[in-house]
């Protein structure tokens, strides 16, 4: 028998960057009776382990429940096989699923907790569409700008010199699945995104690629040096063949310097 079936979905939604931080996700199937879930925590705590975000939701009260969590592990020397193995051994436990990462962003929103490590999107594509239906542009934004530092942050340890090569970059976001095939024209101030993920599967009456927005501000900025300021000016979901994104910059010098090098670079 499938113990997580019949358990629904959750419509909240809430991110979580932790940079540096060492996080695990913990997600369980136990026994719905008094004392269960408070005696699975004591063991987390009793290891030097931070419950960060948590719920504990049922389908057969008084039979079993499922509970998921992420917990900040990060001051904590315990064994994640020794930890699962002392929750199992309560026998309060039917299932238990242990992951851990560095750099990560977590989500709720919908279907569960999820976590993602470094630079790997959290959510589906499907989910982003329903999640524009019910979270605020600036959010969408402001999620999409930590995914994008944390891209950064990975990719700068792998490409080192190389991080103001426009054409690398390009290929990056297409590695990440942004888009089919990604174009940064700084002489221009746009970027253009062919197929784009975050309106692939949705339509309205304007560019909604918030999440875009957010991921392209915080790549650009780094590797232009200076605060960069995205709006989407042409969209899939505004049925347009392309999403189109209009950099807004202090500097038009700094532009065309940023292009002369980047050219030099990809020439290498």
């Amino acid at each position: 028998m499938d113990q997580k079936a019949g358990f629904g979905d959750r419509d909240i939604g809430i991110y979580y960057w932790a940079k540096g931080r060492k996080l695990a996700q913990i997600s369980m199937i136990l026994k719905d009776v008094p004392g269960a879930q408070s005696r699975v925590l004591s063991i987390l705590a009793e290891h030097g382990i931070d419950l960060k975000l948590g719920w504990f939701d049922t389908t057969e009260r008084g039979v079993k429940g499922r509970y998921s969590a992420f917990v900040d592990v990060t001051g904590s020397d315990a064994d994640v096989k020794q930890i699962r193995e002392e929750i199992m051994a309560t026998k309060l436990v039917y299932q238990m699923e242990i992951q851990t990462a560095k750099d990560v962003i977590f989500d709720a929103h919908f279907r569960g907790l999820r976590m993602t490590d470094r630079d790997i999107f959290p959510i589906g594509l499907s989910e982003w569409s329903e999640m524009k239906r019910n979270v605020n542009p600036k959010v969408l934004r402001n999620m999409g700008r930590s995914v994008g530092e944390v891209i950064v942050d990975y990719w700068l340890d792998v490409i080192g010199d190389l991080s103001n090569s426009l054409s690398l970059w390009e290929r990056i976001l297409e590695s990440r699945s942004i888009g089919d095939r990604v174009t940064i024209d700084v002489s221009k101030g746009l970027v253009v995104i062919e197929n784009c993920f975050a309106s692939r599967e949705y339509r309205a009456g304007r560019p909604s690629c918030y999440e875009v927005c957010g991921i392209l501000e915080a790549i650009l900025s780094h590797i232009l040096v200076e605060k960069v300021k995205v709006e989407e000016v042409e969209c899939l979901a505004n049925y347009q063949q392309r999403c189109v994104f209009k950099m807004d910059l202090t500097s038009t010098k700094k532009l065309r310097e940023f292009e002369k090098i980047s050219e030099r670079l990809d020439s290498l």
